[in-house]
């Protein structure tokens, strides 16, 4: 009888437990609404054909062709929306919206035929709710200047002698190279059900850098909000909303939560008092990380930081698992363009220098290597990447009421220093959170998530000295960003019949200065150009029969720089290039061998010193690094 119920218990709570699977399935296909994801791409001027290879719309295609194609089943609607720059008769940028949106509309039939039927055109004829936007944020514009634009923008003339007005000032010339060419647009937004379930299962597909709507809703024909919702908009039984919920700002290359990192103790405490009084229903993360580093490497850290995140949200309220879709929109070069354009850190020619970089259709790579270069690049990193590094909410959809339930703003007058004493965090509310400095307490049920890794060390041997038969190696150890320190030792140490001889033992040290930046727990490490001093010290005996035969001390003390990259399509062996310049002074002894060569006999007149200024050293490398596991690579779900 015992074990019979046993028996009927087991298949009481399998059954339960399927009902519940069957159950969550049910409701979230009914309650869990529609995202709306928005891709723009860019025309030359006075064009309708579309160009894969101006400005960003290479990456934007690559990821609009990755989110449609890992959720073609759940796609219910693609609206085109084009536009113009108000340059021009009116009624002929209308005809050129038209052709835009229709070359839109023709590129994704051909690609996916399937989605004919699916596919809307709206032409939104002249961008002027864009420039709007731009004149708003410029802060090169005076006072006076903005409001005589901005009177004619919203006036009640109509599109042409608004055009003229324009044309009339003496800040058209500017207004038109600062912003016009980011005005010829097209617009894929992109309807897709149960998008809780289909963008968590496409979390790894990135969105364009170069878009200034990532994960976005759209409002109305010719309009959509840009980044987050800018309000609550009513839908049958939800709200959307995500303005008024502030996101989580990141340390360079840092993927969790720093409580006493810039105004994250608040922005914490604002989302949980959000949860706790809202029943949300879905809502979708988006992260973001600054062009500072490879762009592969980053589009991976911005989709660690969306995920980091959605596990802190979970830890809190464990009801929202399954609920959270987590994008990356790779590097932040949006918000980069929107921060400069509204910074008076820059003056006006830089500010054209510094957008004229950002818009270019170089790879976005060769972007940050021209912004590094640029004089105004040091007041970017300090005072720009800090704001623009970070995940923030998309869409939120709240079950309820026709209005928004009251989120109070941020307290940003109270901040909470970083206790270095003590093991808990800042904010002892989410101590033990996942994700978060100083957690220890959660308890979470881990799943796995591809393993990612960490370089600690690169072990190198030269093959110029391999190819001479002097054997060597190097270990180097990254210390912090940007940072390293190699040593080497080459010890050939072999000698033939008394006749030859090639002993030669060399210890030294460089310090290295890396010119990209680097992410600290990443496996990207000790790639790029390098620079830095050095100091070796050496002892050698080299015997050639009877016509060389010197035996010796020196050191040398220089400068050596050089470059490393990746070799290989699985890129886990590099390539390291290098040339030292430096001071060498030896002391040396001359001898020579017996005729039977059994003993070798000092010569006192080949004595003395020597000193050298130049190349001293050339490197060949390969370089092999040593990666471990990186920690914290876990999914937590409670």
């Amino acid at each position: 009888m015992n074990t019979m119920q046993r028996i009927l218990n087991t298949l009481f709570q399998a059954g339960l437990k399927l009902a519940l699977v069957v159950a969550f399935m049910l409701c979230n296909s009914l309650f869990l609404r529609a995202q709306t994801f928005t891709y723009r791409v860019n025309y030359r001027f006075d064009n309708a054909t579309l160009d894969r290879n101006y400005m960003q719309n290479a990456q934007t295609l690559a990821s609009l062709d990755s989110m449609i194609a890992a959720n073609s089943g759940n796609l219910s609607e693609i609206e085109i929306v084009s536009y113009s720059s108000p340059e021009g008769n009116y009624s002929y940028n209308r005809n050129l919206s038209v052709r835009r949106a229709v070359a839109m509309q023709r590129y994704l039939t051909a690609t996916y035929p399937e989605l004919k039927d699916k596919v809307s055109v709206n032409p939104g004829v002249e961008a002027w709710d864009m420039l709007r936007e731009n004149v708003v944020a410029d802060t090169r514009l005076s006072e006076n200047a903005r409001r005589s634009i901005l009177e004619i923008i919203d006036g009640n003339a109509a599109p042409d002698a608004k055009e003229s007005a324009l044309k009339a000032l003496p800040e058209y010339k500017s207004l038109y190279s600062r912003y016009f060419r980011s005005l010829r647009y097209a617009e894929f937004a992109l309807r897709i059900e149960n998008s809780a379930i289909s963008a968590a299962d496409n979390a790894d597909s990135t969105i364009s850098e170069g878009q200034d709507t990532t994960a976005t809703a759209t409002s109305g024909e010719g309009q959509a909000t840009t980044g987050t919702a800018t309000g609550a908009t009513e839908t049958s039984g939800t709200r959307t909303s995500g303005a008024n919920v502030p996101g989580i700002q990141y340390a360079t290359g840092e993927d969790f939560i720093r409580p006493d990192y810039m105004d994250n103790a608040a922005a914490m405490r604002e989302i949980r008092r959000f949860f706790s009084s809202n029943d949300v229903r879905s809502l979708t993360i988006v992260g973001v990380a600054t062009p500072d580093g490879p762009a592969s490497l980053n589009e991976s850290l911005a989709l660690r930081r969306a995920q980091n995140l959605a596990d802190y949200i979970i830890g809190m309220f464990p009801e929202m698992e399954g609920r959270i879709n987590v994008v990356s929109a790779g590097e932040n070069w949006s918000g980069l363009r929107s921060a400069i354009l509204g910074s008076d850190l820059f003056t006006d020619a830089e500010k054209d220098e510094l957008l004229a970089i950002i818009d270019s259709n170089e790879t976005p790579d060769r972007k940050e290597v021209l912004l590094k270069a640029h004089p105004a690049y040091g007041r970017i990193e300090s005072d720009i990447y800090p704001v623009i590094r970070s995940a923030s909410f998309g869409n939120i959809e709240i079950e309820g009421a026709d209005q928004a339930a009251p989120v109070q703003p941020a307290d940003t007058t109270a901040t909470i220093p970083a206790d270095t004493t003590a093991t808990q965090p800042a904010d002892s509310t989410h101590a033990g959170l996942p994700g978060v400095a100083g957690g220890s307490t959660y308890v979470p049920v881990v799943t796995s998530r591809p393993r990612e890794y960490t370089t600690i060390a690169a072990v190198k041997t030269n093959l110029l000295y391999d190819a001479v038969t002097a054997l060597n190696v190097e270990v180097e150890v990254p210390i912090a960003d940007r940072f390293s320190v190699m040593v080497e030792d080459v010890f050939p140490w072999w000698e033939t019949g008394n006749k030859y001889c090639f002993q030669y033992w060399e210890m030294g040290i460089e310090p290295r200065y890396w010119f990209n930046s680097w992410d600290s727990r990443g496996s990207e490490k000790l790639r790029g150009f390098f620079a830095g001093p050095y100091l070796m010290s050496a002892k050698y005996d080299f015997q050639n029969d009877k016509e060389f035969n010197y035996q010796g001390e020196h050191w040398s003390a220089g400068i050596s720089a050089g470059w490393c990259t990746a070799i290989g399509s699985r890129k886990r062996v590099n390539l390291e290039l290098s040339l030292a310049l430096g001071f060498l002074s030896t002391r040396y002894r001359n001898y020579l061998p017996m005729d039977d060569y059994s003993k070798l006999i000092r010569n006192p007149y080949k004595n003395g010193s020597a000193e050298y200024f130049g190349p001293t050293k050339a490197k060949v490398s390969l370089v092999v690094p040593i990666n471990i596991p990186r920690r914290g690579e876990e999914v937590y779900h409670d």
